[in-house]
């Protein structure tokens, strides 16, 4: 069963600058509060960044805010791990409607969480888009 993914207005408008700018059209873009997260298809991550990361500055001042494209992949656990980059994980598990993150030490543990829980809540948000499964951190 696929859920609903509520569209307005600025995410459209986020896509077609980021299609115009990179020549590619990106899976999805999220806006975070100091940053966007670009969603590219596999394998276009180097187009998408660009020669000399031109489509990424470019980007930047465009939108006036940090960008950050990550590259999309079907495998749960290999998106989620490239999705938290550069931070490194124990463990990621897949169960049932779940994906457990299994963090080595506290300091790792609050940067996935995030000041008031931001980076979680952006986290739970991409991989429910595209898996429909929660994220629960450990």
């Amino acid at each position: 069963m696929s859920k609903r993914v509520k569209l307005n207005l600025d995410s459209f408008a986020y896509a077609n600058i980021a299609t115009k700018v990179m020549k590619l059209p990106p899976k999805a873009v999220f806006e975070a509060e100091d940053q966007f997260h670009i969603v590219v298809p596999m394998g276009t991550v180097g187009k998408a960044i660009g020669k000399g990361a031109q489509n990424v500055k470019r980007l930047e001042q465009l939108l006036k805010k940090k960008i950050k494209i990550i590259e999309f992949h079907p495998h749960i656990k290999t998106f989620v791990a490239k999705l938290i980059a550069p931070l490194d994980l124990e463990s990621i598990e897949e169960k049932q409607a779940q994906i457990i993150l299994k963090t080595k030490d506290k300091k790792t543990k609050g940067l996935l969480i995030g000041r008031s829980g931001k980076n979680l809540r952006l986290l739970s948000t991409v991989v429910q888009r595209f898996f429909q499964k929660e994220v629960k951190i450990e």
